[in-house]
Parts: C-alpha cells; sequence; structure tokens
C-alpha cells in the first residue's frame, strides 16, 4: 500500500505507524512527525517534493529519493541507513536539537543545502560525506565523519565543530 500527500494536504504521524512506501509527497504537501512517532519506518520515501517536519524518528528502511524544492526539518532523530537519491536542490536543516545519523554515502546534490546546528554523525566505512559544486553546507554544531572521508567541493561555512577521520 502507498500513500501521497498533494499540495496543500498535511499528514501528521503522533505514534509508531506503518512501514509502507510514501510515493509522491508533492510541492506543497506536508508531513509532520510529531515527538510521540519514536519509531517511524516508512518502506521507502519516493518523489520526495514537499516537506518533512521531523520531532520525532525518522527512519525509512528502503530507499529515500529527494526532488527539486524538497524540505527537511529536523527537530528530532533522522536516520538513514539505505541508499539516498538526489534528484534536484533541496533544502535540510537539522535543527539545534536535531540528530542526523547517515549510514550511507551523502552526496549533497548541486543547488542543495544542509544547515546543521545540532548533531550530524556519518559512521562506517565508506560512508562519506560530499558536496557537488554549488551546494553549501553550513555546520553551526557538530559534524562529524567516523570512518569516512568528507569532501566539500561546494561551499563549506563551519562555525561549529567539524571532524573527519577514526
Amino acid at each position: 500500500m502507498e500513500t501521497s500527500i498533494s499540495p496543500m494536504v498535511k499528514r501528521s504521524v503522533s505514534k509508531q505507524e506503518h512501514s509502507q512506501v510514501i510515493s509522491n509527497l508533492y510541492a506543497g504537501g506536508k508531513l509532520f512527525i510529531c515527538a510521540g512517532a519514536n519509531n517511524f519506518k516508512p518502506g521507502n520515501i519516493n518523489n520526495f517534493a514537499g516537506e518533512i517536519v521531523n520531532y520525532g524518528t525518522l527512519q525509512p528502511s528502503q530507499s529515500f529519493s529527494f526532488s527539486t524544492g524538497a524540505k527537511i526539518d529536523n527537530f528530532g532523530r533522522f536516520v538513514l541507513n539505505k541508499s539516498l537519491n538526489f534528484n534536484g536542490a533541496v533544502t535540510i536543516i537539522n535543527e539545534w536539537e536535531g540528530r542526523f545519523f547517515l549510514n550511507v554515502d551523502f552526496n549533497l546534490n548541486q543547488g542543495s543545502t544542509l544547515n546543521n546546528y545540532g548533531i550530524v554523525m556519518s559512521k562506517g566505512s565508506g560512508h562519506n560525506i560530499s558536496t557537488n559544486n554549488n551546494s553549501t553546507i553550513n555546520n553551526y554544531g557538530v559534524l562529524r565523519v567516523q570512518d569516512g572521508n568528507f569532501n566539500p567541493q561546494g561551499t563549506f561555512l563551519n562555525e561549529g565543530m567539524a571532524y573527519a577521520g577514526k
């Protein structure tokens, strides 16, 4: 079973919920993951061009595909364990209390922005954080790449702490 969220439609997840596929989170559509949703694991998130506001735990169990205009505003835990695809320019904001865990290669697409005020952690052999030209990482919190590489090709502003290595 799949779920689509159209423009001007807002959906809130307030407890542990399904593992179905979320397809077509269209531009203008919003998905709110409330603080009590501590184990929200949709199967896939595909064609994502809307906005996700996360106060709980968002952990897609399969692939996650961003489309142009997508936005994630993370106040909770955002965990990526499977494939990640950028199909256009996106905005990711990891707020002060946000925790963003990358257990995959993360390559910020051209025109995309990652604003980190909390903690971004990439851990695992070969799990790298890279940026393309004309992409931006603004780090005001903690950015840590453990057992991988940090390869910034775009703009990297660091007013926090950034670590790469073992």
